[in-house]
């Protein structure tokens, strides 16, 4: 089952039906505009002034770039700025685009990004990301003396519909496993079921998580992910259920 939003979730269907899974889509959130785009609007006005710009995903390079060329920009105003991304996804979209990516960590985590970045006191620092994101990496960044502005592009919204037979499915133990590409993902999921529903249902199927943030947010429910990305990606996620379930 994945639970990935319904308008990103035809690639990693491919590469787990490729491997031979039957694969149930589930969508659990759905990628939004900001309530406001203010704030957006007012950094994109002042983008000159910037030292970096940082993305955490490839939605947010997708909508800042949107509402840049709607406000009648283009990825000449950014000449002058550095440019760092989490995820090979969201660095191959900045390079398609036609820029530089100056910070690319190996591990795609906001840790690992400050990391890479290095000595920014005294830097201007613009992050684009969702309205709800960890502060790890605006909290580093300002620890080291930077001036760090959130332009929040996107909001993940929990869809509340439970299509007509996916319970059943889950609570039956129909699913052998249930797929997690994100922490929003996770809530999304267990908003739809009681502490005794998810009991019910993990105790046949097993957790997959993206990497170790999402897993943290299963342990928070009292999920254990059985199966854990080495890579952080979703070509890294299906690579983990075909190694798991080959065993």
């Amino acid at each position: 089952m994945i639970t990935r939003a319904a308008d990103q979730a035809a690639d990693f269907i491919s590469l787990l039906a490729d491997s031979g899974a039957d694969v149930i889509s589930f969508p659990t959130i759905q990628i939004s505009p900001p309530k406001s785009w203010k704030a957006v609007d007012r950094a994109i006005a002042e983008i000159a002034g910037y030292d970096w710009l940082l993305f955490t995903s490839v939605n947010g390079v997708c909508m800042f770039f949107e509402r840049l060329n709607r406000k009648g920009g283009d990825i000449r105003d950014l000449k002058g700025l550095r440019i760092g991304a989490i995820g090979p996804k969201t660095s191959a979209r900045l390079e398609a685009l036609g820029l530089k990516v100056d910070a690319f960590p190996e591990e795609y985590r906001a840790e690992a990004l400050a990391e890479v970045i290095g000595e920014v006191r005294g830097r201007r620092v613009l992050l684009a990301r969702a309205e709800k994101a960890r502060d790890v990496l605006p909290k580093t960044l300002e620890a080291r003396g930077a001036a760090v502005t959130i332009a929040t592009v996107y909001r993940t919204l929990q869809l509340r519909r439970l299509a007509s037979g996916i319970k059943k499915h889950l609570l039956d133990g129909d699913m052998d496993a249930v797929t997690f590409t994100s922490s929003s993902t996770v809530e999304g999921f267990m908003d739809h079921f009681s502490p005794a529903e998810r009991h019910r249902i993990f105790r046949h199927a097993k957790a997959a998580a993206i990497g170790p943030i999402t897993a943290a947010t299963l342990r928070h429910y009292g999920i254990r992910s059985a199966i854990l990305a080495k890579q952080y990606t979703i070509e890294g996620l299906a690579k983990a259920i075909e190694r798991y379930f080959s065993k």
